[in-house]
């Protein structure tokens, strides 16, 4: 079993694997870290995801767009979306959103950038910006969001203060 190989290593050999694997402060920002909770975050990550998931993204990433996924033949294609290539995903729907939002992102993200939340929320109408608020961290990375030793105090708590507001 690759799990229980996998944490053989020291702590820090561990985590200069998951490095490489991430890319060196692209997700992981070093002087928001701590080893003692790489066990923890090993059995979690990655959470809520797939191989499918991932590969989906980075179709997106490519392709620098929002669409369906992308079966890799068009008979394939053709079968799930009645044509040869994966639709977009109807952007129209969001004229519709009321839903008061809060997005928290990291400056030092590579994986979803600034670049990326502009153009998503260049998307929604001028009228739904009332329900939009953004808070944007300078010195955090990707999965800093979630595991940083900080995150309770600069992350959770505006996200218990939203959720408290609406």
């Amino acid at each position: 079993n690759y799990f229980y190989f996998f944490f053989f290593f020291k702590q820090k050999t561990a985590y200069e694997m998951l490095r490489s694997l991430v890319g060196s402060e692209m997700c992981i920002r070093d002087r928001y870290w701590d080893y003692n909770i790489l066990p923890i975050v090993c059995s979690h990550e990655p959470g809520g995801s797939s191989v499918k998931n991932v590969m989906h993204w980075m179709q997106n990433y490519q392709k620098e767009g929002f669409y369906y996924f992308d079966y890799g033949t068009e008979a394939v294609n053709l079968k799930h979306y009645n044509q040869t290539t994966p639709p977009s995903y109807p952007t129209s729907n969001l004229k519709q959103w009321t839903t008061p939002t809060l997005f928290i992102s990291g400056k030092q993200d590579y994986l979803a950038t600034q670049e990326d939340l502009k153009a998503f929320l260049d998307l929604l109408p001028e009228e739904q910006e009332k329900y939009i608020e953004t808070k944007l961290i300078d010195d955090y990375s990707h999965i800093d969001l979630v595991w940083a030793q900080n995150a309770a105090e600069w992350v959770f708590k505006d996200v218990v203060e939203f959720l408290e507001k609406h």
